[in-house]
């Protein structure tokens, strides 16, 4: 019984540790590469309306935002107040922008979707309110757009404001921004983040109306699928590639406290997790190409395997020996007087051993390229990654075996009887009472706000 259960650990470690040789070095080879884009002219910003939702934002951080987008040269840009009026209604109109309202709140979805309304140009941007775009950001995003293409969006960029969280967030932007050049060097990446996206206006408009964007369940229960997961599954559906503007740096904030930021994995990883089961039952994987499938199935199955071959050695704690499995393993043991040994075969043995070794060096490899993609504070940000890539294992973890959980935000009590929802909505730290005068429907299961 013992020597099959070594067999076991041995398979699931050799496993595990192929997988995430497998899984970096892809990244690092790929990711090190810089996507080249098609000779193209400077897309014209007139053919883009912004659409902003906005609740609960500083108001500071929010006019910054309207400042960035008015000057991008956009056909309009259209506030959303969700739920909310003051003082979002006066800055946009002082930014020149048309200000929508939600009578009550309904979350960004059905925000966007009131926006999407007042939208006659070719293209939408959608941008939070708390994301600052770069000069001639619309532009460039807008240069993107190549047959074949459904989707663009920025290369997001934390301020760093003396905050952890913030260290940490960027770090795991710096991460993600090697995985999606590797994506983008052979074909979609997997997430536009909802922060900065453009899309083709009658591409999205259909579904952005439709229950499927703005009421998804899943077995009869609402789900945290965002905006931004729903909208990139739905132009990858359509056949088309959703891809990086890496030139386009839009700056936007980390969650104010480290407990915010692990909140903000959690939310991320349960909606990836129903995303990833979507995509492999609806075909998407198959459609979107093999390495936008390995790289979606090594992201979602790497934490776990990892877990697996942790928890094979369990029984083994009482027996030190047995976590030496590499070609010094006889030596580790007699240094530490260990006399016992399990019978593995010397090829098991050196196998592994070469296996670990690489491991080792392609996750040094990784981490390295993240640090050198850094720009600000480097040292900091990597201590932010040694707090960041554990909180992101443990969330991918705790995530699916929680995916059916659903923040309650509509019912958030507050003092003075307001109802206020988590930053993870839209953003920002301001508490504003949300006003309760009904207003036409026009949007499904929502009112529609006053112009």
């Amino acid at each position: 019984m013992l020597s099959a259960w070594y067999e076991i650990l041995f398979l699931v470690s050799l496993f595990s540790g192929t997988l995430t040789v497998a899984y970096f070095l892809a990244n690092l080879f790929y990711g090190r590469r810089r996507s080249r884009r098609m000779a193209s002219r400077p897309g014209d910003p007139t053919r883009v309306t912004i659409v902003i939702p906005v609740h609960r934002e500083d108001p500071s951080l929010f006019r910054r935002c309207l400042a960035a987008a008015a000057r991008q040269g956009a056909a309009r840009v259209v506030v959303v107040g969700d739920g909310c009026d003051h003082p979002y209604r006066e800055l946009a109109r002082e930014a020149g922008a048309t200000f929508r309202r939600l009578s009550s709140r309904g979350g960004k979805k059905r925000a966007l979707a009131l926006g999407l309304e007042e939208v006659e140009t070719p293209y939408v941007l959608f941008l939070d309110s708390d994301t600052i775009l770069p000069p001639g950001g619309v532009m460039e995003l807008l240069a993107e757009f190549q047959p074949g293409v459904g989707g663009v969006g920025a290369n997001l960029r934390v301020s760093l404001d003396g905050r952890f969280s913030a260290y940490c967030a960027e770090f795991v932007e710096r991460a993600r921004e090697v995985v999606l050049r590797a994506m983008s060097s052979r074909g979609s990446v997997m997430l536009l983040d909802g922060a900065c996206a453009m899309y083709p206006t009658d591409l999205i408009r259909p579904f952005v109306r439709s229950s499927a964007f703005l009421d998804l369940t899943i077995w009869g229960r609402p789900t945290p699928l965002g905006d931004d997961w729903l909208l990139t599954g739905h132009v990858l559906r359509q056949g088309l590639r959703v891809k990086k503007a890496y030139g386009v740096s839009a700056w936007t904030r980390a969650p104010p406290t480290l407990g915010g930021f692990v909140k903000q994995n959690v939310r991320w990883a349960r909606s990836g997790w129903i995303r990833f089961g979507r995509d492999l039952r609806d075909g998407t994987l198959r459609r979107a190409g093999s390495f936008f499938a390995f790289e979606m199935v090594a992201t979602y199955l790497l934490p776990l395997v990892s877990l697996t071959a942790f928890a094979a050695r369990i029984p083994f704690l009482h027996r030190p020996q047995d976590w030496f499995a590499s070609p010094l393993s006889p030596f580790l043991a007699g240094a530490l007087g260990l006399r016992s040994w399990p019978a593995h075969a010397p090829w098991a043995l050196v196998l592994r051993g070469v296996v670990q070794g690489v491991e080792l060096l392609a996750v040094a490899g990784f981490v390295l390229t993240v640090v050198r993609n850094l720009r600000e504070e480097k040292w900091k940000v990597a201590l932010g990654g040694l707090v960041a890539t554990p909180v992101l294992f443990a969330a991918t973890i705790y995530g699916l075996f929680t995916v059916w959980r659903v923040p309650d935000w509509r019912n958030t009590p507050t003092p003075g009887g307001m109802r206020l929802a988590p930053r993870a909505q839209h953003g920002g730290t301001g508490a504003f009472p949300i006003p309760e005068r009904p207003g036409p429907s026009s949007l499904p299961g929502h009112a529609r706000g006053e112009p």
